[in-house]
């Protein structure tokens, strides 16, 4: 199968996306992603990639074509022009881009936009469109604070209907999603639930840290992610036998160590990023 695939984060970033194309290219398949220029989460665009470098890779089996975008940097503004630039100039990318494929997958993080490149390709070449979601929208924005009826959130909300509407299947990382898209969206035939893949998920013999309940939190340390209040909740729980990891980084990473400093938490350590090797150890310990 020739499968064009649509993200705005890939390699060199640390997205499971970046270990699940190459397992399809190890299948037989015949893989390229469109992506953007590496820049999360520190905001900035990664050394390598600056100035029109490897725009174009093919790294273990997968072609790679990234289109420009605008760095995220590290303010909710930069953030907006981040989301906006890839789907801009990513969906321009797609007009050119081969039409040799046989389905277009989107991988839907946030924010939902990101799904507009496949959605062109699949106007272009009536090859079915498959998105495989994440993040829900317009619920990411609740998180973020709009309120619900809003006029933003009413806007969003139409944007992300017609969005989801579009594509032949919607894949959900949760079998709640399912319920928000019948409930919020309207939309049930077409919504499967499908877990992501657990490639290397049975490697290592698990290290639990010695007598003690090891809860794991891996990934974005972001405003949405509220890592401050598992550090509030570390502390409250800090005459139990609770240790918990923080693995990943992230815009909110900085004032979450603080947060743990200024409460004087013990029983919660921050990590860092790990690389996927690694993972499978952590998960295990969990």
């Amino acid at each position: 199968m020739k499968l064009q695939v649509v993200c705005q984060h890939y390699y060199p970033e640390s997205f499971p996306l970046t270990r699940m194309c190459p397992l399809l290219a190890e299948n037989g398949d015949k893989v390229r992603v469109l992506t953007g220029l590496p820049n999360y989460p520190e905001g900035k665009i990664y050394k390598g990639y600056r100035g029109f470098k490897n725009r174009r890779q093919h790294l273990e089996g997968v072609s790679i074509v990234r289109a420009g975008l605008i760095p995220r940097g590290q303010s909710n503004f930069g953030l907006l022009l981040n989301y906006v630039s890839f789907a801009f100039l990513a969906t321009i990318r797609a007009f050119f881009l081969s039409k040799d494929f046989d389905a277009v997958l989107v991988i839907q993080s946030s924010p939902v936009s990101m799904a507009l490149p496949g959605m062109l390709l699949k106007r272009l070449t009536k090859k079915p469109l498959y998105i495989y979601t994440f993040d829900l929208w317009p619920e990411s924005l609740v998180a973020g604070g709009v309120q619900p009826g809003s006029r933003v959130y009413r806007l969003i909300k139409k944007f992300s209907k017609w969005v989801y509407a579009s594509a032949d299947k919607i894949f959900v990382s949760s079998d709640g999603f399912r319920d928000y898209f019948r409930d919020i969206h309207g939309l049930s035939d077409h919504v499967h639930y499908l877990p992501f893949y657990e490639a290397d998920m049975t490697l290592p013999k698990a290290k639990k840290p010695t007598g003690k309940t090891h809860l794991v939190f891996a990934g974005n340390i972001g405003h949405l992610q509220s890592v401050a209040t598992l550090v509030k909740a570390a502390k409250r729980l800090e005459d139990t036998d609770v240790f918990i990891s923080v693995v990943g980084d992230g815009s909110e990473k900085l004032a979450c160590e603080k947060l743990a400093e200024e409460l004087n938490v013990k029983n919660l350590v921050f990590s860092g990023k790990k690389p996927f090797s690694e993972m499978p150890a952590l998960y295990a310990s969990a």
